[in-house]
């Protein structure tokens, strides 16, 4: 009985490396072109991508601004999640989406987030 257990464990989004946190949300070429489509909007060009590296950057470009530090732990829990979303869909459903697809719909997830913010407080405001 097949149980849907993956026993392979070559990374399925660059059919590269043998798959690791570090390599699936960071170091491989489909989050890579993820992560610098939202380091862009966020204004980093930076180009060495780790877990420790993003937490590094977003404590220190973000420090004293509650919206930034707010928009860049958005970023950072989308992009793991729809990377993760990603991984699975190739495994489980063999549909796969371009990374500059995935990079846009963490963008509007980021954006929808954002503006409910915006509307509560405009509406504690008034």
């Amino acid at each position: 009985m097949d149980w849907g257990i993956v026993h392979d464990s070559s990374y399925v989004l660059c059919l590269g490396s043998v798959e690791s946190h570090t390599h699936l949300f960071f170091s491989c070429h489909f989050s890579s072109r993820v992560w610098l489509g939202i380091r862009a909007k966020l204004g980093s060009f930076t180009h060495d991508w780790s877990l420790a590296s993003e937490v590094s950057w977003g404590s220190h470009s973000c420090k004293n601004k509650f919206v930034w530090a707010s928009l860049f732990k958005l970023c950072l829990a989308a992009a793991i999640y729809y990377i993760w979303r990603e991984r699975n869909g190739r495994i489980f459903q063999h549909i796969g989406h371009n990374p500059e697809i995935v990079m846009r719909q963490i963008l509007e997830e980021v954006k929808a987030c954002a503006s409910s913010w915006c509307a509560e407080c405009s509406q504690d405001s008034g």
